[in-house]
């Protein structure tokens, strides 16, 4: 007996004056881009009740794979121009969930049974959160500019191969995470504010397998 999970995820949450484009803000307003993403992404291979059990030989395998891309940007494209801004926030915040289990179960009830059992459970992460100012023309505020990039993530993936057997029991089992998180607050152009600048990029990450 055997069990497959596939998941696949692609999300993207993007919050942007385009490259290109002008934009004025009248009366001394400000200019707010903000995106947000949250995800929960599970996988999860697993047999029925006990999953393979037979008299001599018991074979068990399950397969779990989670493959999930984030994408989180606020951005002042290349080439976008804004006038007239008093201050001006840009703020990308993402906090995505990984989780993949793998649990395979092989039982040999019979006096000489030999139980097998195989589990594998692998996660391909890749998260990234970006609060960008594209280069272009000299950037210039009455106020204050804040852009700030904030990422919490967490991975956990979990493989069981248990067998159990009269005579013996082989048990194999598998947990592996490749996890990339890319945290960015940054600039490619000249700014000119009447007021505080601030960029600031925060990273919490947990990964267990």
């Amino acid at each position: 007996a055997g069990s497959l999970a596939l998941s696949i995820l692609d999300a993207e949450s993007r919050a942007a004056i385009e490259s290109g484009a002008v934009v004025t803000i009248t009366g001394a307003g400000d200019a707010r881009l903000t995106a947000e993403n949250t995800t929960v992404s599970k996988a999860i291979a697993q047999p029925a009740n006990e999953g393979a059990v037979a008299g001599s030989v018991g074979v068990g395998a399950s397969v779990a794979l989670n493959i999930a891309n984030t994408r989180t940007v606020a951005e002042l494209e290349d080439g976008a121009v804004l006038i007239d801004a008093k201050d001006l926030t840009l703020g990308a915040t993402s906090d995505n969930t990984v989780i993949t289990t793998a649990k395979a179960g092989g039982k040999a009830t019979g006096g000489s049974g030999v139980g097998v059992g195989g589990a594998v459970a692998i996660s391909v992460v890749s998260n990234e959160t970006e609060a960008v100012i594209g280069s272009g023309s000299d950037l210039t505020l009455s106020g204050a500019l804040s852009a700030r990039a904030t990422h919490r993530g967490k991975t956990g993936t979990f493989a069981d191969g248990e067998a159990g057997g009269a005579s013996a029991g082989i048990g194999i089992a598998l947990g592996l995470n490749v996890v990339g998180d890319d945290t960015l607050a940054t600039t490619e152009r000249d700014i000119d504010a009447g007021g505080d600048v601030k960029f600031a990029a925060h990273a919490s990450a947990a990964s267990s397998a």
